[in-house]
């Protein structure tokens, strides 16, 4: 999953200045900066204590035999997207917390952006090019398929990365919270394993 795509009039800027230009002219844009390199390991770290969160919300609500169809059992096996959708629907969330979930999911695609994007920064602009060959994005974003040299692109505005930053820092901390707590009640209602299971397991 990618961002959406936000039709701006800056957007438009990027994108006619990126047409323009050749795959060698491009090879010699900058790279980023030292602080651009900080914000994109944030997110990524960040997503990676979220999706552990999430993991572990949806499968102690498993354990516990609460969770219902049609994740109900297969908690462990569910792929990440399935998790999040999981996790939405397995109990009635106040409207703010279904909200908070909903935005982390929305994120999530300017997570996948950074971590399998190459990207650039334009010259003289403060802002940055995703680049990637990708038919399957490509013909989810733009339909058929792509010419034998095409590439997926994205631009984004150079101040967007950095200011996710803080905003993921609160939701993180917050299901970091909202998962604590459920474990501890769902501890009576999970079964406990044999002792020879368990060492078997440790083996």
């Amino acid at each position: 999953m990618l961002p959406e795509n936000v039709d701006t009039p800056r957007g438009q800027y990027l994108q006619a200045i990126l047409s323009k230009v050749s795959q060698q002219e491009f090879s010699g844009w900058p790279m980023l900066k030292k602080d651009d390199y900080v914000a994109i390991g944030g997110l990524v770290v960040l997503f990676s204590y979220v999706d552990y969160n999430l993991r572990r919300l949806v499968e102690g609500y498993d354990d516990a035999e609460l969770l219902q169809p049609p994740w109900k059992g297969k908690s462990k096996a569910l792929r990440t997207a399935d998790v999040a959708k999981a996790v939405q629907s397995m109990i009635p969330w106040p409207e703010i917390n279904l909200n908070a979930l909903k935005r982390i999911e929305e994120l999530r695609g300017l997570r996948n952006l950074v971590a399998h994007f190459a990207i650039r920064r334009f010259p003289g602009e403060d802002a940055f090019v995703f680049i990637a060959k990708s038919a399957r994005d490509y013909k989810k974003h733009f339909g058929g398929e792509p010419a034998p040299a095409a590439s997926v692109t994205a631009v984004m505005d150079g101040p967007v990365l950095p200011g996710i930053i803080p905003e993921l820092e609160g939701l993180q901390n917050w299901l970091a919270k909202a998962t604590a707590e459920p474990e501890k009640q769902f501890e009576p209602l999970i079964p406990i394993q044999p002792k020879a299971d368990k060492q078997r397991r440790l083996e």
